[in-house]
């Protein structure tokens, strides 16, 4: 089997973070027969966001394993991880 990360990456996008997760995990389920060998997790990359935006795992989402990577914006600025 092969894995497969989707990496979504954020700034301030608490409002419409839900959706676009909801979008891709509609899509997987509709050609699901075409990804059959792939196993998949999402990737929420957060670039120093000023909202809730990663702080809370979507809560429309179940079965499909959600990751969490943030930087500060000290971090950001400097170009370090």
């Amino acid at each position: 089997m092969v894995d497969a990360d989707i990496v979504i990456p954020i700034y301030n996008e608490e409002v419409q973070l839900a959706d676009s997760i909801s979008t891709l995990c509609s899509f997987q389920d509709r050609h699901t027969r075409d990804l059959t060998p792939f196993s998949w997790n999402i990737v929420i990359a957060d670039n120093a966001s000023n909202d809730a935006s990663g702080r809370s795992p979507c809560p429309c989402v179940t079965g499909v394993p959600i990751r969490y990577a943030s930087c500060t914006w000290r971090e950001r600025v400097a170009g370090t991880p």
